[in-house]
């Protein structure tokens, strides 16, 4: 396969191939002639025939089908035509392709190419040329510069692949902590709303059983009236249906100032159920209100935008106590060029003035003020 380096060469289409391989289209290395007198790098040859099976592949310029030789590939007759001195100086990039004899010793402005001195004399005639090395000093203290600016570019956006590299992993670590903070919120709502629902049953229960009880007592209480007021009932029927006058006497004596008498009656239906009880259940009517709560404690997944140029650093940290609560959710910790810190946690951020050295994670946050609050994505 050819070999070198780019070379940018004067000259017309056909000498421009005179010694470029059309494979490669680089310079030749070892040129070999097919029968049909195109010529093509040994290598490329090689790679060609692999690709077609029976030993017989296609000409790459003109298709006809040529046979590999016995010895392969490298039993092809050289093309001594192709020097080895033209392809070492064409390698070199001082080669003319269109005068292959000549040295690319001057430089055409007008054309920004290197040219030989009979490019000068036809083609490039009315041209300005100079010299090909003032041409070369010139392009070296160009490419030094361009290459310290390149080098620049290269670790700016080296950095910024770190950050970004960087922010990727803490924001999947942010990520798998939030939500172990969300199903731990899961979880302390679920414990409530089991406990509150073992609580409203267990107090159904007693109410219930109260309820009962009292109503076992009310009944049995009643079932004692009813059965003397069945045996009164029954002993004045007996009385009635004997017609004794001795027995009629004795019962009606009875009811009249004895168990049947009415005021001993009515002190037995007096005892009836003077109230209705049942349980029932007291809940909020407002279920949207009640599951608002809920999710505003489940917490809503929020972005937090933050320009690179407005802060030095950004810090993570775990916990933030403001006051007597604890905050696991803060976002950030990021010190501003202005000496203020941005500390952002459910869901707004707040400032503290660090040169002021006030700031401290277990103090009292009542200095701190409202910066700019995080817009909330719900859903």
């Amino acid at each position: 396969m050819a070999t070198g380096g780019s070379v940018t060469l004067e000259g017309d289409t056909d000498r421009n191939q005179a010694l470029t391989c059309a494979l490669c289209l680089d310079i030749y290395t070892s040129p070999k002639l097919l029968p049909c007198h195109h010529t093509f790098c040994q290598h490329c040859l090689e790679n060609l025939a692999a690709k077609h099976p029976h030993n017989n592949f296609p000409c790459p310029s003109c298709r006809k089908q040529t046979a590999v030789p016995p010895g392969g590939v490298s039993d092809f007759q050289t093309n001594f035509y192709i020097s080895t001195e033209d392809l070492e100086r064409a390698r070199k990039g001082v080669l003319c392709m269109a005068h292959p004899k000549d040295d690319l010793d001057l430089f055409c402005v007008d054309c920004d190419l290197p040219v030989c001195l009979k490019c000068v004399m036809t083609k490039h005639k009315t041209h300005e040329t100079q010299d090909l090395s003032e041409a070369a000093k010139r392009a070296m203290s160009q490419l030094r510069k361009d290459r310290k600016r390149l080098l620049s570019c290269l670790g700016d956006i080296q950095k910024h692949v770190q950050l970004v590299t960087q922010e990727q992993q803490a924001v999947k670590d942010k990520h798998a902590a939030l939500v172990a903070n969300i199903r731990n919120r899961q979880a302390t709502l679920k414990a409530a709303v089991d406990k509150y629902t073992d609580d409203a049953l267990a107090s159904l229960h007693n109410i219930t059983t109260d309820i009962t009880d009292t109503h076992k007592a009310d009944l049995h209480c009643l079932q004692q009236n009813l059965q003397q007021l069945t045996k009164l009932q029954q002993r004045v029927q007996q009385a009635v249906d004997s017609g004794a006058g001795c027995e009629l006497v004795t019962v009606a004596r009875e009811m009249r100032c004895g168990r049947g008498s009415e005021e001993a009656v009515q002190k037995l239906t007096k005892k009836q159920m003077t109230t209705v009880c049942r349980p029932v259940l007291r809940f909020s009517a407002t279920l949207d209100a009640t599951l608002e709560r809920m999710r505003d404690y489940t917490g809503s997944a929020a972005k937090m935008e933050i320009k690179p140029s407005e802060c030095k650093d950004v810090t993570f940290v775990e916990k933030f106590q403001c006051r007597n609560d604890v905050h696991t959710e803060v976002y950030h910790l990021c010190p501003l060029t202005d000496g203020t810190l941005w500390v952002s946690y459910e869901p707004y951020m707040l400032c503290v003035d660090v040169t002021s050295e006030k700031f401290d994670r277990r103090q009292n946050c009542q200095h701190l003020k409202m910066r700019h609050p995080v817009t909330n994505h719900m859903g």
